[in-house]
């Protein structure tokens, strides 16, 4: 389970700076509520396998931080069934931020 982390050629050095993977009956240990959160709308039933992976910029110039989270329903998946991007780092996603991108990528309506 390899994140997937697209990196366009013509984009500066953007790379994994943390990742973090958990299954659905555990909370991420930066974020106390992540998972609980995602339960009802992504219909978590506890066997699924969540990977949390921040990215950003080798180039200390650069502000971009991007959280991708995708959702594996066993280890032997090897695409996530779900992949949700935040444009913001993992400790400060909110329950709006969550809606939002949930609702922005179609997952929900």
């Amino acid at each position: 389970m390899e994140p997937n982390i697209p990196n366009h050629f013509l984009v500066h050095d953007h790379g994994p700076v943390y990742s973090e993977t958990r299954n659905a009956t555990e909370e991420f240990s930066f974020h106390p509520t992540l998972i609980s959160w995602l339960k009802e709308p992504l219909e978590l039933k506890g066997n699924e396998i969540l990977k949390l992976t921040e990215i950003g910029c080798t180039d200390h110039s650069c502000p971009v931080i991007e959280t991708c989270l995708e959702v594996f329903y066993s280890k032997q998946d090897s695409e996530p069934k779900y992949m949700i991007r935040f444009g913001r780092a993992k400790h400060l996603i909110n329950k709006m931020d969550l809606t939002f991108s949930l609702k922005k990528q179609g997952i929900i309506d």
